[in-house]
């Protein structure tokens, strides 16, 4: 479980480092500072590093599956550009512990959620909708209205090759109704954002510099990012100037155009996606093999 880790295995770029990557990143024009994982509180240092992208006048984006202490809640509460996000498919204790493989973790969450509203920070609940959490989605959307929290976001689950993955993949119907939630009552904002199926793609755009707690920069956040023909330098070798006047990072993003050719226009990297399944189909090899396919 995640909160039994002492600290990221692969956080090899020290505080000092992520802090003076933000500062060139800052000077460069860069304004967005979004943080994925795993689980990016497992960094002892997470908080003073986006303490740091704060006073640059960077806006951090941090979703979180750990209930945060009082003292972190604090430091959070005084940053002046923080999007928080946590995770939370349930708020029925039973279910959501056995989805977090931890007993007594859906009730920290939840008190989590309580304390961070009552500092006044603004929160986002990411719910990934499953067959086994679907029939809580009335409770947890009064969970969110009756603790402040800012919006909702529903995220439908994909489909997927493995069976105990698919089997919890919502029917048709199901979809349906997560989708007629989406709107605003009771002073929540729902998001419904459905399922992905022949052709995932990610909203970072062409303008998006992702770099790994080892340094490396690469085109994609989520499973390929470690593939070797998706990056394209080392932050810890390279400034981030040097890094996107390379000649690597060009063809990458030549290939991400050439890949897009056939794309419907909304669905095209000029409109902020990047269509990486079809990229690494046709111009890398396939690297995942079937694997990214539903």
């Amino acid at each position: 479980p995640t909160q039994l880790a002492r600290r990221a295995s692969d956080s090899t770029l020290s505080r000092a480092q992520v802090c003076n990557i933000l500062s060139q990143a800052r000077a460069l024009g860069a304004r967005n500072f979004s943080l994925r994982g795993g689980e990016p509180f497992l960094r002892a240092d997470l908080v003073g590093i986006l303490e740091t992208a704060d006073l640059l006048g960077m806006c951090s984006d941090v979703v979180t599956k750990v209930a945060l202490s009082r003292t972190m809640i604090d430091r959070l509460s005084a940053l002046r550009h923080l999007s928080l996000g946590i995770s939370l498919d349930s708020v029925d204790p039973e279910t959501g512990d056995a989805l977090l493989r931890r007993p007594g973790q859906t009730k920290r969450l939840m008190r989590s959620v309580a304390q961070l509203a009552s500092a006044g920070l603004a929160i986002t609940i990411e719910a990934t909708v499953t067959r086994t959490t679907f029939a809580g989605l009335d409770a947890l959307e009064r969970f969110c209205a009756g603790h402040n929290v800012r919006a909702l976001h529903l995220r439908a689950a994909a489909p997927h090759k493995v069976r105990p993955v698919r089997d919890l993949v919502p029917d048709a119907d199901m979809t349906d109704r997560i989708a007629a939630r989406a709107g605003k009552r009771a002073g929540l904002e729902i998001v419904a954002t459905p399922a992905f199926t022949a052709r995932p793609s990610c909203g970072e755009g062409l303008d998006a510099v992702t770099f790994l707690p080892d340094g490396t920069v690469t085109k994609c956040t989520a499973s390929l990012s470690r593939h070797p023909k998706m990056q394209y330098g080392n932050l810890s070798e390279s400034s981030l100037e040097d890094v996107l006047l390379s000649r690597a990072r060009g063809a990458l993003l030549q290939r991400v155009a050439a890949s897009a050719r056939d794309l419907d226009e909304d669905q095209h990297p000029a409109a902020g996606r990047l269509p990486c399944s079809q990229l690494v189909h046709l111009r890398t090899g396939d690297p995942l093999g079937r694997r990214g396919q539903p």
